[in-house]
């Protein structure tokens, strides 16, 4: 079992604006033609996606989440 006080929370703000930053810089390294850090990006982003559907299909939205 995981420690709650040596976990980090995260409300819904914060996810959504870590999301946004993630695929704006992800677009612009893919512009610039950078790919080593638009391919280190992608899965990041993919994976921020994926929590964002789940938070939205489970109905957990705007619940602070610990990681």
């Amino acid at each position: 079992m995981t420690n709650k006080s040596k976990l980090i929370e995260f409300t819904e703000i914060e996810r959504n604006l870590i999301r946004y930053c993630v695929e704006n810089e992800l677009n612009r390294k893919k512009d610039t033609g950078d790919q080593t850090c638009a391919e280190i990006l992608t899965p990041v982003y993919e994976k921020l996606l994926k929590l964002r559907k789940r938070e939205l299909r489970e109905g957990v939205n705007g619940e602070p989440m610990f990681v």
